[in-house]
């Protein structure tokens, strides 16, 4: 990672090419999710001896952190005014994974996966399609990833987003979701500032539903927030049930060493923030 990084790195972060900020934009979600204790060391393997580079990432996070109301959203969103824009005449191009789905476009970005809309070719169905970043897929290995995250492909719930498919093709670790077109409560927030008392109490007891179903199967979601709350005709469905956990499990011992706290920073609970291994339900009621 560091070889790759210590290619094209600048004085600082005035102008990112898509191709750096593709390297970067893990690394500083990573950052945001550790406790500030465990970051040197992070930033020391980083940068692997690149003092302008690890100033860089340092000045990069710390950006992030000054700015409390854009915390909970990943570096891509906070930092997209940065990236250098690309012509349009150029447009996307149309990718086919596994030889079943075809990839439209992003639909958003975080610090371990990126969301894409694609075309379900088999079922003739739009799906929304996450994949893992190459660095955590090289770290977690896909046949074991894919067989932690098949637990939670068994959570049936009508305020739970269901898991449709997942596998690995090209190196790429992807999983398959239903794509909901109502968008999430973090879009409707972002609208409306304050939701309606009814509409309020409507939706936390839609999502205390499918947590408390989830519970009792013994899985706990660790990564509860509104970006993960999709809304659908007034319906609450609560999304990516139990990914953080089958990351962390799937890492194994190679997920301790790197301190990594897996959830996002302003909604952990302590015990989560502070890294502790064993995590139940009141994570998930905390956040």
């Amino acid at each position: 990672m560091g070889q790759q990084l210590m290619t094209s790195h600048r004085a600082g972060p005035q102008s990112l090419s898509p191709e750096r900020w593709k390297a970067l934009e893990p690394i500083v979600d990573a950052a945001l999710a550790l406790p500030l204790a465990a970051r040197p060391d992070f930033f020391d393997r980083a940068s692997d001896g690149d003092s302008a580079l690890r100033a860089e990432i340092e000045s990069m996070v710390a950006e992030c952190e000054q700015n409390d109301p854009s915390l909970d959203r990943p570096a891509a969103e906070r930092f997209a005014s940065l990236l250098e824009s690309t012509p349009a005449e150029a447009g996307p191009r149309q990718t086919i994974l596994a030889g079943r789905f075809r990839i439209e476009r992003e639909l958003g970005r975080g610090g371990m996966a990126a969301v894409f809309l694609a075309h379900d070719l088999k079922h003739a169905r739009d799906v929304a399609l996450k994949m893992v970043h190459p660095e955590l897929a090289e770290l977690l290995g896909g046949e074991r990833f894919i067989a932690e995250i098949r637990v939670t492909a068994t959570l049936r719930h009508p305020h739970i987003l269901p898991l449709f498919d997942s596998g690995e093709a090209d190196g790429s670790i992807y999983f398959v979701m239903p794509y909901v077109e109502g968008g999430t409560l973090r879009d409707r927030l972002t609208r409306e500032r304050k939701l309606p008392l009814a509409d309020a109490l409507r939706i936390a007891s839609q999502v205390a539903d499918g947590l408390s179903s989830a519970h009792e199967h013994g899985i706990v979601h660790r990564d509860i927030k509104p970006e993960n709350i999709l809304l659908q005709g007034g319906h609450a469905l609560v999304a990516d049930f139990g990914i953080a956990l089958a990351v962390q499990h799937a890492g194994g011992q190679r997920m301790t060493q790197t301190g990594l706290s897996l959830g996002t920073p302003q909604y952990m609970s302590p015990e989560q923030a502070m890294g502790e291994r064993v995590i139940d339900a009141r994570s998930d009621v905390y956040a």
